[in-house]
């Protein structure tokens, strides 16, 4: 619930719940720079590509947990930087590729 309430229109609206959610990650941001811009933030997410098997397409994708922040202050705080992420355009003159 407190993912959905911070994220809103990014979860899906048929996530059921676990421990923790999928996010697709909106033009132009890619994965990798999505993961490593969060870093900046002290906040780590799973690139997707750890779960495609083989060479198969990955999704541009980030997996979060919910369960492993010390607290919910701690978990909000988080999810709230994503967020802010999500809604704004990459900085592309700090990102590597």
């Amino acid at each position: 619930d407190i993912a959905k309430n911070i994220l809103g229109d990014y979860c899906s609206k048929d996530e059921i719940p676990k421990p923790f959610i999928w996010l697709s990650l909106p033009e132009p941001w890619r994965t990798p720079d999505f993961v490593a811009a969060l870093k900046t933030k002290n906040v780590n997410c799973i690139d997707s590509n750890y779960f495609v098997n083989g060479r198969g397409k990955e999704p541009y994708a980030i997996r979060i947990a919910l369960t492993t922040t010390k607290s919910r202050k701690t978990l909000k705080k988080g999810l709230m930087i994503v967020k802010n992420m999500l809604d704004h355009q990459p900085d592309t003159s700090r990102l590597m590729y």
